[in-house]
């Protein structure tokens, strides 16, 4: 199984689950890769591969599954130009591992070495497995290489992926300051024309207090002389009623005076006729 999973990616880490009661293997274990494209490989090739009747079943934890989730929705899915090969990696281990079921005395050391007699039963046959199983293994270090070269060329794509994505992020938060730098501005002008015209209303307001006042101030200025014109034209007629009824009071007096001289000088004049009278 562990074969099987490196043909698919770099394998960090493979534990066989085993019985703590018994110490027998047990049918599953854990796999750890080095990347989530190693995981996407691995679970569309090996989900389903059927092994001497049987089928495996790759599952993937929660965490896992997310990382590959976000990673699909992102970069899609890995590149299928290399299952070919993969799966015949895949086949040719199983075929080795048929051969070692096959050998019964084997080292387990190196248990493919050991099984090529039991396989090939003479040594030319032994010799052609031989070159066969080094031709496959300079084949996969050559493909294992290509497998980094690949991921480094995937990752030197995703990293120049992520500085276009900053440089965007960049440009946005630019255009964004840009865009505030310019809102702030005219948000100042605004304030300073709005200044402008509160300070040029209160100026006219002012005036128009002032007009208003000076308004009110002739008004009662004019109350004021109105009134003060008044009591003279009063004053005036005042003293005028009082002339009056003083030449009133003296003509009436002179008269009365008068009457009273021509009433004593009708007496006299009866008087004197009373006397000529008697003499």
């Amino acid at each position: 199984i562990r074969k099987f999973l490196e043909c698919c990616g770099k394998l960090n880490h493979w534990n066989r689950a085993t019985n703590p009661f018994s110490g027998e293997f047990n049918p599953f274990g854990y796999a750890k890769f080095a990347s989530v494209v190693d995981v996407l490989v691995a679970l569309r090739i090996l989900n389903g591969y059927e092994i001497q009747g049987q089928k495996l079943l790759l599952r993937v934890d929660q965490k896992a599954q997310s990382l590959c989730d976000a990673y699909q929705q992102q970069y899609g899915p890995p590149a299928t130009e290399g299952d070919e090969e993969t799966i015949r990696q895949i086949e040719f281990h199983l075929r080795e591992f048929e051969a070692l079921e096959d050998g019964a005395d084997l080292d387990k050391d190196d248990p493919t070495m050991k099984a090529v007699p039991s396989v090939a039963g003479d040594k030319e046959k032994a010799s052609i497995v031989t070159s066969e199983i080094k031709r496959f293994r300079e084949q996969q270090a050559q493909m294992e290489q290509d497998r980094q070269d690949r991921q480094q060329q995937v990752l030197v794509a995703m990293i120049e992926v992520d500085k276009e994505k900053l440089k965007r992020r960049e440009r946005k938060l630019s255009q964004l300051r840009d865009e505030r730098q310019r809102d702030i501005e005219i948000e100042e002008r605004r304030k300073e024309r709005a200044l402008r015209e509160f300070k040029q209303a209160e100026k006219q307001w002012e005036l128009r207090e002032k007009d208003v006042a000076r308004e009110k101030q002739n008004i009662i200025q004019y109350r004021e002389d109105k009134a003060y014109k008044r009591k003279i034209d009063m004053e005036n007629e005042m003293e005028d009623y009082e002339t009056w009824r003083r030449h009133v009071k003296d003509s009436r007096r002179k008269r009365t005076r008068k009457r009273e001289m021509e009433l004593d000088e009708q007496d006299r004049e009866l008087e004197k006729q009373e006397e000529e009278r008697r003499l």
